[in-house]
């Protein structure tokens, strides 16, 4: 991936990295290789896929 993911919601390119909360984003979502982002404007969280 390359610069900031779009929001899966609005679509905008405002995003920032945030960090893994609970057990199924530190160890599944971990072990599955995504990334936690959320979305500057409409606060909404998704999962990219790391590199």
């Amino acid at each position: 991936m390359t610069g900031k993911p779009l929001c899966k919601q609005c679509g905008r390119s405002e995003t920032r990295r945030i960090n893994r909360q609970g057990f199924f984003q530190r160890v599944v979502m971990y072990k599955l290789g995504y990334v936690p982002w959320e979305c500057v404007f409409c606060r909404k969280p998704f999962f990219v896929a790391r590199d």
